[in-house]
């Protein structure tokens, strides 16, 4: 019998398993772990276990496994998290579920590399001149400060995930009022794939909520 997220252990996260079938007709339920290999069915039948990708197919998943926000945000479309059976603040029964904003990553604006482009425009226009070239250096800067971030080339990629958390209801102001990167990363802790996110994404930025 496949127990909910609500009857696991505090904290611990079950993976769903995937159903084939036998030649007989009886389903079977099989793991990701099983992937590949064979099962042997009530009937007395030896099953071959599809490969994963056929797996996650037939369960109309990518055949692709997702990266860790992906995996987050379909679990919270299934209803699937948070899976935290006591409250990672007061160590009570959680009663009201709450919402954290993970920034992974963050795009920013590089205005160095745009005054470091104008470098390779000075030594031609010595050519023709060193007045003209300081000048030119000069406006480059002034054009290149007054832009703002919006307008200036960006790098990397804004990469963030909204996460519900259990916690008891008496305990909602302190979570609310929280800014301490280091509390919420550990109340996130509470559940395993949260804790899988952190590992990949250890400089993220953790909020509450609305905050």
């Amino acid at each position: 019998m496949l127990l909910s997220s609500r009857e696991c252990l505090p904290g611990r996260l079950i993976t769903m398993p995937y159903l084939i079938h036998c030649e007989c007709g009886e389903p079977l339920e099989v793991t990701a772990t099983q992937a590949g290999s064979t099962v042997t069915c009530r009937c007395g039948k030896v099953v071959d276990v599809p490969m994963m990708s056929v797996l996650r197919r037939s369960a109309g998943e990518s055949a692709m496994p997702l990266n860790i926000v992906e995996q987050i945000n379909g679990m919270v479309k299934r209803g699937e998290l948070p899976t935290n059976d006591l409250c990672p603040i007061s160590q009570r029964r959680p009663d009201l579920t709450v919402y954290l904003d993970v920034r992974c990553e963050q795009s920013y604006a590089d205005r160095r590399a745009q005054l470091e482009e104008s470098d390779h425009y000075i030594i031609p226009y010595f050519l023709f001149g060193w007045i003209f070239a300081v000048f030119y250096t000069l406006l480059r800067y002034a054009l290149v400060k007054s832009k703002t971030p919006s307008e200036l080339e960006r790098h990397g990629h804004d990469v963030s995930v909204k996460v519900p958390l259990a916690i008891s209801s008496t305990e909602k102001e302190t979570f609310t009022k929280t800014r301490s990167q280091a509390r919420l990363k550990q109340w996130l802790e509470s559940t395993p794939i949260y804790v899988k996110l952190l590992e990949e994404y250890p400089q993220a930025r953790v909020t509450t909520y609305g905050a």
